[in-house]
Formats: structure tokens, sequence, C-alpha cells
């Protein structure tokens, strides 16, 4: 028996966490009507469900769940409510259907069959005419409520191979009497087929050759089947699921005749169940977005929708119900469900641990189900040791019994660093490149160089360099890839984040809504197309924003966590998602390439033809600057940066850039020294963590800051590498920066060129006192680097005064190893010192060459009245020296043609700044000659990065929304 963690059966949860009993049956859902299941002929329908009768796909008796209805959800409130307390919900679907159903799924099917009736439900629903659809609004939203929650205690109930042979395989069919195996052989099947096998001798973990019979039946999932470490076997007639590893001391002790073999992985058959509701969940989320075309029919009944003649552009959706928003929050809650399960890894159970060295006893113990659920799994510090890699036994089973479950097999999570294995999380990302071209068709190459290989780890700064991440993925769409699917869903969930200030008027949108979506061709006044609002539920104009309004809401929270969840899960294995994404562009704008006079990107009239709803990269972008406190908007943010050169383009062509963009990154930033430690320690996908050192974990630090920081420091990076966005940095002026610093003075009339280099400085700081991070650290120097090189004007005088007090620390810090030897935990932090520091003297050389040096009198003045003659010290340094000399020139210039005097600075502070600006011109070329070179600095993502990224990711999920999906901690169980 595979020891899973406790908690795993069904009845274990009842009580704790999100599946806690209401005090009372039915729980108060507002205005005296209580939360209740169906009655009548529905409620029994379901009950029947859940009994032991199969009922096959054919059955008519699917046809009664058309009439299911939740109490109440035609009303307004209904959501509103449901949203406040979701647990209560999951708790009366669990005892009223999900303790039988889970007890009899394996041997009728049910859910199995629910599942494909539910999808196909979707599909009907979205395609047939809005006269002829199979159900009603409230039919379809409470099957979809009642799917989430039996998908919910499925999911927090069974280990990934046994959930994947729930939906998968059962039922399972037994054997005929004339199909008995030979003797020393075993019947072994797989999704309805058999095959005949011999299991290995007793101690020998050659697992994958017993299975081999069936990789020759299924191909397409040799991969999963071969999988010794994570695949299962389950025993029908004796109801248990062990490893396969130990499938011959498994038989022999309970005598088994047939195996059903449970990889951790998806069936690859086109055929698959979870396949199949990914597929119409997609399609769903698409055809029934604001904007899309309508996957549904023409209607004959109505003649302005049987109007639309061959060759004219297909109907979309002009307006959308407030059911259709409430409908694709709860389908991104199932998808979010199902993609946080964790394959566990098979193997023998730790040594020498627990009372009297039963190390397994100890493990059950140790391990939660917190350890099985990615949202989980990322919740809190993970300190626990991988498993011991134990050599399986060479001889036959242990006579002695406690000795043979010594030697069974456990599940083990993921190690400390490694990347968790979700399978459902690939096959949805398979079924959204299904209909794309493949990747070596594509020509789609990633780095050779992938995470922790090389000096960079899982990230990549290098001086001079371009953007490696995306760029293969351009080529392949320009070469004509078309991922039609993956493009469709990024865009939908893209969308769904800029569309949420906008949602009350959706059921009825005014014709500035609908302008927003370009390259749409609108119908005349007064007519309707698509999802209209009066195809839903009855709702009054006002109750219809309301509720459209809280639906987008929660929309707005799920769409960029999937969103997150496709792009940064094993993107190596997936390029076709890279394709679809890099080539998502905003139809009112051209390619980027060129701007208009005032600096804004120039419009076209281009036609939207895609099925998904246009982008409006411009809404896009306000919304996202919006939320940057929360980490899934910061990360969907550099994603786009990064991964997508439209949108970068239309960022760094905008003339008020600085206002719309720099400004709030610099806010979010500005908080990152007072937040909460992380809680996590974020590793490449080698296991090592992505940065800090050794020091830094021997002290007690975080060993890495909060992946939102720094993904909006790589976005600066990114944005600071163009010369006209530091430009338009130095021309915008604030009356008062202090609200950005922070500081409790004002500091009026700054340019937020200052107030960015202001702000690196304090958490470059806040990173030397804390975390130690060496990306972190390369990262604000590589910012600095790009200022250096593109040039920076107006520096404000708490800026430079800032820049003079960190130049001198540094400099005194990186003088002490050159009068003793650093001891070997202060190598690492030296290492940080130098890099910084040759940065910022280059950032001080680059603000003195000419001609920036007269718009920069303010820095010159205060290295007259205070030059660190720690710098002196440091001129023949062959890396700071060079920009430290051309420092000291210009300012040994400056003083003998403008000496300063010590008046303060007072008015003669303004006639002294006027005299060494008139005095700039006349800096002689052999002075300007000396001014320090030096390259962009750009970053390149590698494989890596994405594992430091997605942990963030899973603990955003698991902060919005805890109760929906199955991520409430279980009373008393020990945090993952």
């Amino acid at each position: 028996r595979i020891r899973e963690p406790r908690g795993d059966a069904c009845q274990a949860p009842l009580g704790r966490g999100p599946w806690a009993r209401p005090a009372s049956a039915h729980a108060a859902m507002g205005n005296g009507q209580a939360l209740s299941l169906p009655e009548g002929a529905a409620g029994k329908a379901l009950q029947q469900m859940a009994g032991p009768q199969r009922i096959a796909i054919t059955d008519r008796f699917w046809f009664e769940l058309l009439k299911v209805q939740l109490p109440g959800i035609e009303q307004p409130a209904f959501f509103e409510a449901l949203y406040a307390r979701p647990g209560e919900l999951d708790s009366l679907v669990h005892d009223a259907y999900f303790l039988q159903l889970v007890a009899t799924n394996e041997h009728s099917g049910n859910f199995r069959t629910f599942l494909r009736f539910w999808a196909r439900l979707l599909q009907y629903y979205r395609t047939s005419p809005r006269d002829a659809r199979p159900c009603g609004a409230a039919a379809v939203l409470s099957l979809s409520l009642l799917c989430r929650c039996l998908v919910k205690h499925f999911a927090g109930s069974f280990s990934a191979p046994e959930l994947i042979f729930q939906f998968e395989q059962a039922p399972h069919e037994a054997a005929a009497a004339g199909d008995a195996p030979p003797p020393g052989a075993l019947l072994v099947s797989y999704c309805g087929r058999r095959a005949v096998a011999k299991p290995p001798p007793p101690g020998v973990a050659v697992a994958s050759s017993f299975l081999e019979p069936l990789c020759a039946l299924f191909p397409e999932d040799t991969k999963a089947l071969r999988d010794d470490e994570r695949c299962a076997l389950r025993a029908p007639a004796a109801g248990e699921t062990f490893a396969a590893i130990d499938v011959a001391e498994r038989v022999m002790e309970i005598g088994a005749q047939e195996l059903v073999a449970c990889p951790s992985g998806v069936p690859a058959a086109r055929s698959s169940v979870i396949r199949s509701v990914f597929r119409e969940v997609a399609d769903f989320l698409v055809s029934s977005s604001f904007g899309a075309q309508s996957g549904a029919a023409p209607s004959l009944l109505k003649d302005g929708d049987a109007d639309i003649g061959e060759g004219q552009p297909a109907p979309r959706n002009l307006s959308v119900a407030p059911h259709t928003l409430q409908l694709q929050a709860v389908l991104l809650e199932i998808l979010l469900s199902l993609c946080a399960v964790v394959a566990p890894r098979y193997g023998p159970p730790p040594p020498e641990e627990g009372p009297a060295g039963d190390g397994a006893a100890a493990h059950e113990d140790m391990v939660s189900r917190a350890d099985f659920c990615a949202a989980l799994l990322y919740a809190a510090p993970r300190r626990r040791p991988p498993p011991p890699q134990m050599p399986r036994p060479s001889g036959g089973p242990a006579a002695d019994r406690e000795d043979e479950e010594a030697a069974l097999s456990v599940a083990h999570p993921p190690a400390v660093g490694e990347a968790p294995p979700l399978p459902l999380l690939a096959a949805l990302l398979e079924v959204l490149e299904e209909e794309d071209v493949d990747a070596e068709d594509a020509g789609v190459a990633f780095p050779e160089d992938g995470a922790g290989n090389g000096s960079g780890g899982p990230f990549h700064i290098s001086e001079g360099g371009g953007i490696g991440g995306g760029g293969a993925a351009r080529a392949s769409v320009a070469a004509g890839g078309r991922p039609a699917r993956a493009q469709a869903v990024l865009a939908t969930l893209l969308n769904g984040i800029w569309l949420e200030p906008h949602a009350a008027s959706l059921p009825r949108p005014p014709p500035e809504v609908l302008k927003l979506l370009a390259g749409i061709q609108l119908p005349p006044p007064g007519s309707r197309a698509g999802d209209a609002a009066d195809g839903g539920l009855e709702m009054d104009e006002k109750s219809a924003s309301k509720a459209a309004a809280g639906a987008a809401k929660h929309l707005g929270v799920r769409a960029p966590l999937v969103l997150l969840l496709l792009l940064l899960y094993q993107p190596e294995a997936h390029p076709t998602l890279a394709i679809a994404f890099a080539s998502l562009t905003d139809p009112s704008l051209d390619d980027g390439a060129a701007c208009s006079a005032n600096g804004g990107p120039r419009r076209t009239s281009t036609r939207h033809v895609a099925a998904a709803a246009p982008l409006h990269f411009g809404m896009l972008l306000k919304a996202l600057v919006g939320k940057l406190q929360d980490s899934a908007h910061a990360l969907v943010l550099y994603c786009l940066v990064h991964r997508n050169v439209s949108f970068r383009r239309y960022v760094v062509c905008r003339a008020d850039v600085a206002d719309v963009v720099l400004v709030p990154i610099l806010e979010a930033l500005q908080k990152l020294p007072s937040a909460p430690a992380p809680g996590a320690v974020p590793t490449g996908a080698d296991g090592a963590a992505a940065g800090g050192g050794a020091d830094s974990a021997a002290a007690g630090m975080p060993s890495a800051p909060p992946a939102q920081g720094l993904a909006l420091l790589l976005t600066l990076l990114e944005l600071t590498g163009d010369r006209g966005f530091c430009e338009a940095a130095s021309r915008t002026t604030l009356a008062d920066g202090s609200r950005v610093l922070g500081n409790s003075r004002a500091v009026q009339n700054v340019a937020v060129s200052s107030l960015l280099i202001a702000l690196l400085l304090k958490v470059a700081h806040w990173n030397f006192a804390t975390c130690r991070h060496a990306f972190f650290n390369r990262a604000v120097s590589g910012i600095l680097a790009n200022l250096a090189a593109n040039g920076v004007e107006r520096l404000h005088w708490y800026t430079a005064g800032r820049m003079i007090e960190v130049t001198t620390l540094l400099a005194r810090n990186a003088l002490k190893p050159l009068a003793e030897p650093p001891e070997p935990a202060e190598l690492h932090r030296a290492g940080m010192v130098r890099e910084f520091l040759r940065s910022l003297t280059r950032l001080l050389s680059g603000c003195l060459r000419a001609p920036l040096v007269a718009k920069n009198c303010t820095l010159v003045y205060a290295l007259q009245r205070a030059y660190p003659s720690q710098l002196a010290s440091l001129e023949d340094d062959p890396e700071i020296g060079p920009p430290l000399l051309h420092v000291r020139a210009v300012v040994d210039w400056f003083q003998a043609q403008c000496p300063p005097d010590d008046s303060g600075r007072g008015e003669e502070s303004s006639v002294q700044l006027a005299r060494l600006e008139a005095a700039s011109g006349r800096l002689p070329a052999e002075v300007q000659e000396m001014a320090a070179g030096g390259g962009r600095f750009a970053y390149r993502e590698r494989l890596g990065a994405t594992a430091f990224f997605a942990p963030e990711v899973w603990r955003e999920a698991r902060r919005l929304i805890p109760e929906h999906v199955c991520w409430s901690q279980p009373t008393g169980a020990r945090a993952a």
C-alpha cells in the first residue's frame, strides 16, 4: 500500500477547512433565503447519479439534469452571497453527493460520464441559437457550480494517479472467465484495453518492463507508462492502489489476477475525458467573451440573425449577460482546481525515523495533503530535505510483516527546489496546442544553457545583449505558425483583465465601450448580436449591471492567474504558447515599428478577424499598472514587456510613458523595503537557489526577495534599454516626489528619472541589508548602467546627494578586501558591492559627459562641496577606475573655473549653478574623451526563470481565492 498523506481519505477532511459543515443543513443566503440543493425530480436525478447503478451516456436520464437549478440562482445577490461563504455550498455537495459518489464511481463511472455530459452541454449551449439552446442559463450555471464542487472534492481526496483513474478509466470492467491469464502472468489494463504481462521478480524495480505490452497498445502514452517513479497500479478486486515498482511484492500479497495501470499523466487520446473538458472550457471562454466571435448558430426565427451572407464577418458578442461572466469565473476555478494537482514520486520510505526506526510512520506524520497541491506546496517555507535515494531490496519479500511494510514504497512530494510535476496542467497546455504547428516545424529554439547552468543561473543579464525570450517565437509566427486556440485563449484571458472596469455596462454597452473593440465592424444602431443580455437570467438593468460588475471582479482575479500558469509552466515543452503570446497584437495599432509625431503609436484601420476579441493595449496597460500591488498583475506586465514585442514597442512609444508606466512601478517598488519576508525559497530548475548566497542562509535571511519586486525590476531593465524611454523620464516632472520615495519631507519639482535613481539606491540598500540576493543586485546594477548609457538629465539635489552618499559607502566597502582578505562568507557580498559600484560610477560619469553635464550641474556642485576621498584610492582599479578618473577630471576642471563658496544652498546656490552651466560649454575635449564607455544591459530569460516566478503565482492564487478551490489548509495539517 502506498502511504498517502494523512487526510487523503474522503472522510478525513470533514469538519476542517473548506469541507467544514455549516451550522445547519441550510445556509442563510440573505433576504431570508437559505442556500440549499435542488429537490424534487432534479434532486432525485442527482442522487441517482451518485448511486451504484451505471448510467450510460446514451441514457435519457442525463436529460433530467437539464432541469437542475440551484434554488435562488436567478436572484442578483446569489453569487455575491456564494462568494462571501464559498465553503457552504461545498459542504452541502460533499454530504449530499460526493460521499456516495466517491464510493460508487469506480464501479459505476457516473462522474466520468457526468463530465462527458457536462462538456457536451457546454458545447451545445455555446453553439445553439439563442432560441434553441438545450437548457436555460440557470441550468448550465447550476450544473457548472455542482461540477466545480465535485471536482474540488475529488482533487482534494485522491492522488494524481488515482484522480486520473477516476476521471478516465472508471468504471473498470472485470475480465471474462475465459480471459484468465496463463500461469505466472497477469492481466494489465489501461483505458479499456487489456494485455498479458509477467511481473518482475520480487525486489527488482523493472515496472516499466511489466507495462511494456501496454506501451505497444498506447504508444502515445509510453512516456507516462514507463515512468517507474510516478506510475501506480490499482487492483480493482482488492480496491487498493500501490506503486508500480512494488508490483511483485503486492501481487504476491493480495493475489491479484488483474491490475489497472494508473500513470501520472492524462491519456493522450483525443477521446480523453479530461482533455475534452479542457477543450470545451477553453472554447467556451473564448466564444462567450465580449467582442469575440459568437459560436451560436444563426437563428431562423429572427430575421436579423439570418441576414449574414457568405463572405460576411461572423457575428460577435456585442453584449454579455451577467450569468455569462459568472460562468466564466466558475470555469476558471475548475481549471485551477485541476491544474494544481501534483504528481507524487514513489520510492522507499526515509530510514531511521520515528519511534523504533519506523521511517514509514514518520513519513506519514511529516507529509500532508498540502505537499501534493501546488498552491499549498508554496504557501510556506519548505525546509524538509529531499528524501534519500535507497536501493531496492535484492532478495524476495521479507518474512516478517513489519519488515515487508517498511520495504513498500511511499509517496514523496517534490524535493526542496524541485519544480512540482503538474500532469493536468500539462494536459491543458497540450490541448491548447492541438491545432498548431509542431515546435520543430516552427523553428523554435530555446537556449541550450538552461536553468541553473552557467553563471547566470535561471536568469541572465548581459551587457550589449538582446532579449532571447520570444525571438524564436516571433520568427515562427512570421514564418506562418498559427497557434489558433492557444492565441485565442491567451487573448481572452488578457481581455478579462482590462474589461473589468467596464463590466457594469457590458449587458448594455454604450457606444464608447463598443469602440474599444478596434477592427470590428459594428452593426447599425439598435441591432443586437452575439450573447445579448436578454438571453440570460431575468434582471432589471440596475441589478444586471451590479451582477456583471461583481462577476467581472472575480473573473479579473482568476484570469491573470490562469494566464501566468500557462506561460510559466515548462515553457521549453510548450513552445506554441510562446509563439501565440508573442504574436498577440492590438489591431488598432501598427506593428509598433513606427510612431506618430507626438511619440505615440500610429493608429491604423486593421480589420480584426481572429476568433477572440481584439486586444486593447492602452486599456490593458492601464489595468495592469493600477494593480501592481498584486503579484499576478506585476508578473503579467513582466511577461508582456519581455515576451511580446508589439506591447513593448507600444509602451516605449507612448509620450506619457513616465507618468503612466514608470511612476506606478516606482510606487510599487517603494513598498518593497517594508514588504514581509518571502514565504518560500524560489529556486532554479536545477534545485539550486535562484540567487542569494550561503551567508544569507547562515544569517537567517530570506534567500530571495519577493518575486513581484524582481519582476518589476526586470521590466524596468528592459524599458531603460530604450533611449526614448530614458529621455521621457528626464522630461517628466512631478510637483512632489515624496509619495514615490516614501519620504516624510517634500521633494519638489523632481524629474521622474531622478526618482528612479533614488528609489533604485533605496531598494539596493534594502537588498544588501536583508536578502543579499545576487541577481536582484545585478538587475538594479543593469538599470543604472542603462541610464548611464542613454543619459539622465535634470538631476535633483536629493538624488545627487544620495548618489554620492551610496558611492562613498560602496567605495569604503570595496577597499576592505584590499586591506585584508575577506572571509569566505563575505566573498559573495564583496562581489555584489563591486558590481553595484561599477554601475553607479558609470552613472556618475554618464551624467557628467557633454552635453548632459550642462543639465546636471547639481551633481557637479555636490561633488565640488564634498568629493569622497575613498574614490581616489580606486582610480587604479581596471573596472571601476576609468569612470572615476573622468569624474575627477570634470570636478577638477570646474573647481578651477568656478570654485564654490561656503554660503550653503541659499540664493548663492542658484548663482553657482548658473556659473557651472555657463562654463560647461567650455569643457575641454580631452576631459570629454575620458567619459566612461559601456553598453546597455539586457535581460535574457532562461528556462529556469519560470521556476522562480511560478511559486509566486500559486501563492497569489491561494491568497486571493483560498476556498473556491481545494487550497484551504485543513486544521492541524503541517504547512507545506
